[in-house]
């Protein structure tokens, strides 16, 4: 759960290798872990596990709902930006670190 906090972008793959296991079972942990409400994010098709922090659910939600549907492209759009922007804030010092539950 550390991990993924603070890489942000997990690889799968890399992951399992770390804990000798095969990428399937980690996935799995994963999904246990995101159904726990232990963690937030999403397995991208690509093996990668995306870490999303209360407050970008919240940014996403907000902009959900002020646009009202939304495509699957139209959301990775946003999610990118947002996140590009908030690791910015947070490389500069201006954004204070979520805190660990």
């Amino acid at each position: 759960v550390k991990y993924a906090r603070a890489k942000k972008i997990v690889e799968i793959d890399l992951l399992a290798d770390r804990f000798q296991t095969p990428s399937e079972q980690v996935i799995d942990r994963m999904r246990e872990l995101v159904s726990a409400r232990r963690l937030t994010g999403v397995v991208l098709d690509n093996c990668t596990f995306l870490y999303i922090t209360d407050s970008e659910l919240q940014q996403i939600s907000k902009h959900i709902k002020e646009q009202g549907q939304i495509s699957q492209e139209e959301l990775a759009v946003f999610m990118t930006t947002m996140m590009r922007s908030n690791s910015n804030l947070s490389a500069g010092g201006d954004r204070k670190e979520d805190t660990l539950r």
